[in-house]
C-alpha cells in the first residue's frame, strides 16, 4: 500500500501541470523511454528509445490539437502554449537489478505544425542496490526547413555489475546446481572462503559502457512510408568500478577469459509503414518494416558483423470507446560475423531491447537469459483500462504471452535444444491523461521453474 501511495503521489507531483497543458493546448507529447529491468541496451535496455512516428496526416491533426490562439479562446480552450517541462521521480523494482529510483526530466518545445512536438530533451538517470545504473541524454527534433524529417541523437552511460551469462543458444542451462558443481571442479568446496560468493556470481557478468548514436527518419512520398537511417558508437570495458575484468572463476571468465573490452561502430539502415493512430498507447492500425545493421573495421569498430530484423505489430480495439486492445507483434532477428555476447542479447529494428529474457522480450524470463545469432520472438497482450477519473488519472491493467526462440547462430538454427521458451504474466497500470503511464508486471517461465520476475516500466514495450 506504500509503495502504491508513493507511485500516485510521484505521477501527480511530476505530471499534474504538464496533463494540464499539453493535452488540452498543444500535442500529444509522450516520451516512450523505459525504467526497467533488463540489463544490456550498452549494459541497459533501460536506454531511451522513440517507438516510431505518426500514422497518417489525419492522426496526426487528430492529436495534436494544435489551434490558432485565437480560435482556441473562442472554444474557451486555454492558450497554446509553446514550451512546456516536466520533472518525474519514480521507484524502480526489478527481479533482476533490484529495487532503486529514476528520475526523468522532459524539456519539450512546440510550433503547433509538427507532431508529436518540434524539439524534445529528455535527462533521465536510474540506480539501484545493486549499483546498476543508468544515465542518459536525449535529444529530437520534428522537421528540418519544411520537411518532417525527424532527427534524434542521445548518449548514455551504464553500468552494470549483475548481468545475466549462461551461455549461448536455446539450452543454454543457468541453475544454482550448475553453478555449485562447476565451482566444486574448479577446487573450491563449500565452507571454504570465497565458495557462496563464486557460486551467486558464476552465471554473471560485470561491465561499463558509454555510447552514443545519432539517427534520421525521412518520410517517403507515399503516406506512413519512413526511411531510418542511424550509427551507434559504444565503448565498454569489461568489469566493474575498481575491479577490473569479468568475474573469476565464472562462465563468462570461462568463455571470455579477457572479457570483450573495445569499440563498436555501426550503421544502420531500415525501412518501415507506420499505420498506427498514436506512437504511445496505440488502440488501432499497424506497424511493419525491416532493417540492416553492420558493424566494421571501416567504420572504426573492433567487431565486424551484419544483422537484421525484420517485425509486424497490430493493435485491434475490442470495444466501441477503445477501453481494452489486443495487440501482438512478431520480430524475427539474425546476426552473424565477429559479434559480442552484448551483440547476440540485442534486437534490432524499430523497438530496439535486449533478449531473449527481460522486461522487453521474454517476460518472464531472467534478462539475458538466452543468446544466440538468431532469434524469433512473437508477444501478445490485452490492455485495458479498468477506471477513468474526471481529472485523467485512469486505472488499468494487462495480460501477456511472450514466446521465443534462440539460436546459437544460423548453422545452428536446428540445433539441439530448439524448443520454444515461455513466459507469461500480468499486471497493473496507473495512467495520467495522455502523458505518462507506469507499468506493475509480474511473470513466470517454466524456464525459470515458475519462480516470478518483477518490473516496473514507463509505457508498453511495443
Amino acid at each position: 500500500m506504500q509503495r502504491f501511495s508513493f507511485l500516485l503521489v510521484s505521477l501527480a507531483l511530476g505530471a499534474s501541470r504538464v496533463a494540464a497543458q499539453q493535452v488540452d493546448a498543444a500535442s500529444e507529447t509522450v516520451a516512450s523511454e523505459t525504467v526497467h529491468g533488463s540489463p544490456d541496451e550498452g549494459a541497459s535496455d533501460a536506454e531511451p528509445e522513440d517507438p516510431g512516428t505518426r500514422a497518417s496526416a489525419e492522426s496526426d491533426t487528430e492529436t495534436a490539437g494544435a489551434v490558432d490562439s485565437d480560435a482556441g479562446h473562442a472554444a474557451g480552450e486555454p492558450a497554446f502554449e509553446p514550451f512546456d517541462w516536466s520533472l518525474v521521480p519514480l521507484p524502480v523494482a526489478t527481479s533482476d537489478l533490484g529495487v532503486g529510483g529514476a528520475a526523468l526530466a522532459n524539456l519539450v518545445w512546440f510550433d503547433g505544425e509538427h507532431t508529436p512536438f518540434r524539439q524534445r530533451l529528455l535527462v533521465a538517470a536510474t540506480l539501484t542496490h545493486e549499483l546498476f545504473q543508468t544515465y542518459a541524454l536525449v535529444f529530437e527534433r520534428v522537421g528540418l526547413g519544411a520537411s518532417k524529417v525527424r532527427l534524434r541523437a542521445n548518449l548514455v552511460f551504464a553500468a552494470n555489475p549483475a548481468n545475466h551469462y549462461c551461455g549461448v543458444g536455446n539450452d543454454a542451462e543457468c541453475n544454482r546446481r550448475l553453478a555449485e558443481s562447476a565451482v566444486l571442479d574448479l577446487g573450491l568446496n563449500p565452507g571454504e572462503m570465497g565458495y557462496d560468493r563464486t557460486v551467486d556470481r558464476y552465471f554473471r557478468q560485470r561491465s561499463v559502457s558509454l555510447s552514443g548514436g545519432l539517427g534520421v527518419r525521412i518520410p517517403l512520398a507515399r503516406q506512413g512510408h519512413w526511411l531510418d537511417v542511424s550509427w551507434r558508437g559504444e565503448r565498454s570495458w569489461s568489469g566493474f568500478f575498481g575491479e577490473p575484468g569479468p568475474y573469476p572463476l565464472s562462465a563468462y571468465a570461462r568463455d571470455q577469459p579477457e572479457g570483450e573490452e573495445g569499440f563498436a561502430s555501426e550503421l544502420g539502415f531500415g525501412w518501415f509503414l507506420d499505420r498506427r493512430d498514436a506512437e504511445v498507447r496505440t488502440t488501432s492500425g499497424f506497424v511493419v518494416g525491416a532493417y540492416l545493421r553492420g558493424a566494421t573495421r571501416a567504420i572504426g569498430s573492433e567487431w565486424s558483423y551484419l544483422g537484421g530484423t525484420a517485425f509486424v505489430a497490430g493493435y485491434q480495439p475490442l470495444d466501441a470507446r477503445r477501453r481494452w486492445v489486443w495487440a501482438s507483434r512478431l520480430v524475427a532477428d539474425v546476426v552473424g560475423g565477429d559479434t559480442t555476447t552484448r551483440e547476440l542479447s540485442r534486437f534490432g529494428g524499430l523497438w530496439t531491447g535486449n533478449g531473449f529474457g527481460g522486461s522487453a522480450y521474454g517476460r518472464g524470463i531472467r534478462a539475458n537469459r538466452f543468446l544466440g545469432g538468431v532469434k524469433v520472438v512473437t508477444q501478445s497482450e490485452l490492455r485495458g483500462t479498468l477506471h477513468e477519473l474526471e481529472s485523467g488519472l485512469a486505472f488499468g491493467a494487462q495480460a501477456f504471452v511472450d514466446l521465443g526462440l534462440v539460436g546459437e547462430s544460423i548453422d545452428a538454427w536446428g540445433g539441439d535444444g530448439l524448443g520454444p521458451r515461455l513466459g507469461f504474466g500480468g499486471g497493473v497500470s496507473i495512467r495520467w491523461a495522455r502523458l505518462f503511464q507506469l507499468r506493475v508486471d509480474v511473470a513466470v517461465s517454466p524456464s525459470e521453474s515458475f519462480a516470478p520476475q518483477f518490473y516496473l516500466a514507463l509505457f508498453d514495450p511495443f
